[in-house]
C-alpha cells in the first residue's frame, strides 16, 4: 500500500512541473503571436518586452533582439516609459550573457529616461541592477 501512495505521489508531482512548463510554452507562443500580429501600438510593444524577459536566463542573444524590437517600435510611438523599460529589458539580458559593458550602456540610458519621466520606483529597481 504504501509502495502505491509513493507512486502516486511521484506521479502527481510529474504531473504538475509539466503543466506549469507546459503553460509556461504556452504563455510565450501567445505572446509570439500577439507580438507578430497586432497592429503597431503599446500592445506589441508589451508582448515585445515580455518576450524578451521570458527568454532572458535561456536565451539571452534571444532576449536581446525581443528588447531592441521593443525598443524600436517604443521610439516611433514616442513613448519614454516603455522605452526605458526596453532599454533595461535589453541590458539585462546583456548582465545575463556576460556582457558587463553592454549592460551598464542600457541600464544608464534606462535610468536616465526614469529620471526624466520621475518613474522613481523604476529608478531604484534600476540602480539595483546597475549594482548587481
Amino acid at each position: 500500500m504504501s509502495q502505491l501512495i509513493l507512486k502516486f505521489i511521484i506521479c502527481l508531482g510529474f504531473t504538475f512541473s509539466c503543466s506549469s512548463l507546459w503553460g509556461q510554452k504556452l504563455k510565450q507562443d501567445s505572446l509570439k503571436i500577439i507580438a507578430a500580429s497586432t497592429k503597431f501600438d503599446s500592445i506589441t510593444i508589451d508582448a515585445n518586452k515580455q518576450l524578451s524577459f521570458f527568454y532572458q536566463e535561456d536565451e539571452p542573444t534571444l532576449a536581446i533582439q525581443y528588447g531592441v524590437t521593443a525598443y524600436q517600435k517604443s521610439i516611433l510611438l514616442q513613448d519614454s516609459f516603455r522605452t526605458a523599460q526596453s532599454l533595461k529589458a535589453i541590458g539585462i539580458a546583456y548582465d545575463i550573457k556576460g556582457n558587463l559593458d553592454s549592460a551598464i550602456y542600457y541600464l544608464k540610458q534606462s535610468l536616465a529616461i526614469f529620471t526624466q519621466i520621475k518613474r522613481t520606483d523604476y529608478q531604484s529597481h534600476t540602480l539595483t541592477d546597475i549594482a548587481m
